[in-house]
């Protein structure tokens, strides 16, 4: 029978699923605001450090090649940072993937078992209610699943996609 024990455990796994995600999200968090300093620190060093060769520069030929040498630096920063970037939120969603799925099994089965114990305590007949019951279930579960495998394979393509692109930055 379905009691109230139940029903406290179940809020309870489901407290805990949120606090993981949770967790998970705000470290991501943690994580882009330290590439974030990071890169702006780096990007301020070196403007500083172009700044100082502009203001030393003797000739205006000069001038125009540490300008135009400034540029390659500022495309390999930004295409690592993107990398960086898609590579932290990548890791999110996988940490997210893994937690849905398992949490997605667990309520699965807790629904089935609390189920079959409130059909095992009624007249019988109701098999066929059951047997609806776990058909959507199964149906619900094999839609969870592909959903899943599109979302990796979306999150593989945009992975070898960065991989060419910064391959391609590089060797420019």
């Amino acid at each position: 029978m379905l009691t109230i024990d139940h029903l406290m455990d179940a809020q309870k796994a489901q407290l805990t699923a949120l606090h993981e995600i949770s967790s998970k999200a705000l470290s991501t968090a943690e994580k882009i605001a330290g590439l974030h300093m990071q890169a702006t620190k780096a990007s301020w060093a070196q403007q500083t450090h172009h700044v100082h060769a502009l203001l030393s520069a003797k000739t205006p030929q000069e001038l125009i090649t540490l300008q135009s040498s400034a540029l390659q630096p500022l495309a390999e920063n930004a295409s690592a940072y993107g990398r960086d970037l898609f590579g932290i939120t990548s890791g999110l969603g996988q940490d997210w993937s893994k937690l849905s799925e398992y949490h997605v099994a667990d309520v699965q089965k807790n629904l089935t078992v609390a189920v079959q114990k409130v059909f095992k305590h009624t007249p019988q007949g109701p098999s066929a209610v059951l047997s609806a019951f776990k058909d959507a279930v199964s149906t619900a579960t094999d839609a969870v699943e592909s959903m899943q495998k599109v979302v990796k394979q979306t999150t593989d393509l945009a992975q070898a996609s960065m991989a060419v692109a910064a391959e391609n930055t590089a060797a420019n």
